[in-house]
């Protein structure tokens, strides 16, 4: 009996380890400090949206359910001052994606995450005295 409890304890410490974001749900906003508008266009496994600032600051974030270990992304912003960080986490919480872009003219960002664990990631999207508009897509990859 007393090893079923500890069977018990030891999965559901591996279980609850296993996603850093998991008590949240796809496309679910966890922090909105960014004083100008975001607009989600498209949700489930290929988010995308657009955000406005006029000299607006702060963090917009969100869980993503990424079902493969790499996501594409693309951003861009449209600004003549201030900057756009994106910053993706996997299911464990590491860093798999940090990537600045300046105003100053069209500004675009293609790539791939790094490899993480599948699951419920988090995508921070920083604005800086972002005076101008953007746009962002990401999607899974193998």
């Amino acid at each position: 009996m007393k090893n079923s409890y500890l069977i018990l304890i030891v999965a559901s410490i591996f279980l609850v380890g296993c996603g850093k974001y998991r008590k949240y749900d796809n496309m679910e906003v966890v922090e909105s400090s960014f004083t100008g508008p975001v607009t989600i266009t498209s949700s489930g496994t290929n988010p995308a949206g657009d955000f406005e600032g006029n000299g607006d600051s702060g963090t917009y974030s969100f869980a993503y359910d990424n079902p493969k270990k790499k996501a594409q992304v693309n951003f861009d912003v449209t600004s003549p001052a201030g900057s756009v960080q994106m910053v993706i986490k996997d299911a464990k919480g590491n860093e798999v994606l940090n990537e600045t872009r300046n105003g100053g003219g069209n500004d675009t960002f293609a790539g791939t995450t790094s490899e993480g664990k599948k699951g419920i990631w988090l995508v921070e999207i920083i604005l800086n005295n972002v005076d101008g508009d953007g746009s962002f897509s990401i999607n899974p990859v193998d």
